[in-house]
This record gives structure tokens, C-alpha cells and sequence, in this order.
């Protein structure tokens, strides 16, 4: 039994508090596309079986957008970014190696050298079940966990969101976008009402007298059983990437329902008291 397959099988008894969200063939191969090289196996064997959505190793890449070219930033072609220490440090492995699992980091806003972190990715999974068996006690239920993202799509039409959206989803703009404040900065900040596949989403603009044009922008978020099993997140991002315009998906990850909920009521009470 490989590593892969023997943290799985660790990983069962804790698999209502942990989650994993494989990637599909083609995901992995778009990751492939974007530097033109091949992944090195034991690294597609993770996507493919545990993937980039999950509770196993903190600072990894949470989704496939997150895998750049570091050409600019590196004079060698031999590594990829696979994650982050959760500052300003990429953590690189090397590319097609099988036999050099060890994990790099990049130095981005100082020296910009490659040190070695004298542990491989090996390591780091064996880490990370060792600190689940650990915390399991504290860690919070899959049932209370959403993927949450943003949209932000480079247009200030919400009619022309309605009409190229509409060309592969059922989409309805409610109400456009209207004037509701202007920040300190200067920003001024519009709201209206978007459906999309039947569900009713805040649709924001903003603009600013610097800028050539304004964006508009909606939250969305779904629970990680629909992201699993039909994910409508997904299935709007591709539909935004056939559209005429572009178009940006802000991934916040994955987070507790619930403390998203408290937040908001927080927020309702803070803006009653302040009335």
C-alpha cells in the first residue's frame, strides 16, 4: 500500500470532520497546461485522491487557479508552486522528479532564494494525520462547512452580465444596481439583486473616478457536500469563463457556516445600535 492510500484509509475514522474533494483528470491536466509540464506523480496522485479542497495539509493551494508561472520571479524552470507558510514564502517542489520529494521555498519579498525546507511532501502528510488524530475533538463537522467565493466580473452592465450569463445558465437580473454609498476613499458603491439558477444573490458594483471602468461583483456560497456532488460554484465559473468578458474567482476556502452567521448577526446588531 502506497503513503496515499494508507492516509486515506488513517483518514476514515475522522472523515465526518475532514474533507477531501479529489480534482478530475482535467482539472489536474489544466494545472499541467499552465506551466507545460508534467506534475510528478506522487503530487497528481494527491489531487486525484485527496485534492485541493481539504483538511489534511494547511497552506496547500486551495484551488486550481492558485497555480501560477513563477517564471518572473524565478530564473530556474525546475519548480511550481504548490502552496504557501501562510506569509510571503512560496513552498515549490520540483517538477517530473519522482525521486526528490522535498519541499523548496521561495523567499519572494527578500532575498528571492531557494532554500531547502529539509522535509518532503511525504512529511507533510504524515504531519498532517498525526495533528487530525490529535484536535479531531475540536475540529468542526463537515455538515457546517460551505465553500465560499466571490465573482467579479469586469463589466458595470448588469444587463450584459444577464445576457452573455444567460447563455448557459438560467439568469435574471432583479433589480439594477443603485447608488448606496460612497466610502471615504471615494468609492462609490452601488447594489442590486441578480438570480442565478434560482437563487437570489446581492449584485454590487463599484466605481471610482480613477478607474476606466467599474466591475460588478456577487458572494456566493454552497455546502461541501453540493461542491462534492453538483457543484454550482463550479458550473457558474465556467459558464463566466465563456462569457465576452473576464472575470475573477476570489476563493476564501472553506469556512464554518456557523461563524459566518454569527458575523452577519454581529454586523446586523452593530449597524442597530449605531441607528
Amino acid at each position: 500500500m502506497n503513503l496515499i492510500d494508507k492516509i486515506l484509509k488513517d483518514l476514515e475514522p475522522f472523515k465526518d470532520k475532514i474533507l477531501i474533494s479529489p480534482l478530475s483528470v482535467g482539472e489536474v491536466d489544466l494545472i499541467q497546461s499552465k506551466f507545460n509540464k508534467k506534475l510528478p506523480e506522487y503530487f497528481k496522485e494527491f489531487l486525484l485522491k485527496i485534492g485541493l479542497k481539504q483538511d489534511l495539509i494547511w497552506g496547500i493551494n486551495e484551488g486550481v487557479n492558485r497555480f501560477q508561472d513563477l517564471r518572473e520571479f524565478l530564473e530556474s524552470e525546475d519548480y511550481f508552486r504548490f502552496g504557501d507558510n501562510g506569509g510571503e514564502d512560496y513552498w515549490l517542489l520540483k517538477f517530473e522528479d519522482e525521486n526528490n520529494r522535498m519541499i523548496y521555498e521561495l523567499d519572494h519579498y527578500n532575498s528571492m532564494e531557494i532554500r531547502s525546507l529539509n522535509k518532503t511532501f511525504d512529511d507533510l502528510l504524515v504531519a498532517g494525520i498525526e495533528e487530525i488524530k490529535k484536535k479531531y475533538d475540536d475540529l468542526d463537522s463537515n455538515e457546517i462547512k460551505d465553500w465560499c467565493v466571490q465573482f467579479s466580473v469586469e463589466t458595470g452592465s448588469g444587463k450584459f452580465l444577464e445576457k452573455e450569463l444567460g447563455k448557459y445558465l438560467t439568469v435574471k437580473l432583479i433589480n439594477k444596481p443603485v447608488f448606496v454609498e460612497e466610502s471615504s476613499a471615494g468609492v462609490k458603491c452601488y447594489e442590486g439583486e441578480i438570480e442565478i439558477e434560482g437563487q437570489i444573490k446581492k449584485l454590487k458594483e463599484q466605481s471610482y473616478e480613477g478607474w476606466s471602468n467599474s466591475s460588478l461583483y456577487f458572494n456566493w456560497q454552497e455546502s461541501v457536500k453540493q461542491m462534492q456532488e453538483n457543484s454550482l460554484i463550479k458550473k457558474i465559473d465556467g459558464a463566466l469563463s465563456n462569457c465576452v468578458f473576464k472575470h475573477t474567482l476570489i476563493d476564501y476556502g472553506i469556512l464554518n457556516r456557523d461563524e459566518l452567521q454569527d458575523i452577519e448577526t454581529e454586523k446586523q446588531l452593530t449597524t442597530t445600535r449605531g441607528n
